[in-house]
């Protein structure tokens, strides 16, 4: 929030933002209120009716990800992998070359 609060006191009109936790906007609110700064919230949407909030159907945005991971099956033949993060070590490791 201290990012909003900058934004607030730098006189931006206006600030887009993702709420990470809904419950604790309360302050920065008023702040942006008292200054004129409308606060447009998406992908979470606050715990609050004060300001406008931005957000998308969540039901669909599902069937789209589900959809996205058919088709990739379906791309590739059935053979697919799931390696997770590259930064994890197994995954990292899982195409290198075994050693004697």
């Amino acid at each position: 929030m201290a990012a909003i609060d900058n934004f607030i006191a730098a006189g931006y009109d206006a600030i887009t933002f993702i709420a990470v936790n809904p419950t604790a906007f309360s302050s920065v609110i008023k702040r942006a209120q008292q200054a004129g700064t409308v606060l447009v919230p998406f992908d979470n949407v606050l715990d609050t009716d004060a300001i406008v909030q931005v957000n998308e159907n969540q039901f669909e945005l599902g069937a789209m990800k589900a959809q996205a991971v058919v088709d990739a099956i379906q791309k590739a033949k059935g053979k697919v992998e799931g390696t997770g993060a590259g930064s994890l070590r197994p995954a990292g490791q899982r195409h290198r070359p075994r050693q004697p």
